[in-house]
């Protein structure tokens, strides 16, 4: 089945009949086109917000380490350094977590799907919850380390 684009144009026609590429079909087909598409949609969405994560938490790990040596090559308060490092480090570890989970979780519903298993009342099971509980954890975590890192930086600008 190929997914609806809605940069398509209208899903109906102004007489009001279902439309897709030119040809009637049911509104069933539709909704089902449509479902593709936000399946596909929200795995973009959950790729992108996971590389955001590393890539900022990476990225945050980098430029504090720049700042303490070209800006604060002698620092104070470095309690607010260690727990922010702490923190980047967190959120890279859980997000690599929460790869692996998901992962296993995917795994699990195609043998639910298959009939390997029996199927489960809620999709992805408890590794599944674990994978959203993971995703905001190492959302928080990258988050809370860029405000202590804000507050390292405030001690320390300007200081030779």
């Amino acid at each position: 089945m190929t997914p609806v684009s809605f940069a398509e144009g209208p899903a109906y026609t102004d007489s009001g009949e279902p439309r897709h590429g030119g040809r009637r079909v049911t509104e069933q087909s539709e909704t089902d086109g449509q479902r593709e598409w936000l399946v596909q949609a929200d795995h973009q969405a959950s790729r992108d917000f996971d590389r955001a994560v590393m890539t900022l938490a990476a990225g945050a790990l980098g430029v504090s380490i720049a700042f303490v040596h070209d800006v604060a090559p002698h620092p104070i308060h470095k309690g607010w350094l260690g727990f922010a490092w702490g923190l980047f480090s967190l959120s890279l570890v859980v997000t690599l977590t929460s790869f692996l989970t998901s992962q296993h979780s995917l795994r699990r519903e195609m043998k639910m799907l298959s009939g390997e298993l029996e199927l489960a009342e809620k999709p992805g099971g408890w590794i599944g919850s674990l994978t959203i509980l993971l995703n905001w954890a190492s959302a928080v975590a990258l988050v809370t380390g860029v405000g202590g890192l804000v507050v390292f930086a405030l001690y320390n600008l300007g200081r030779r």
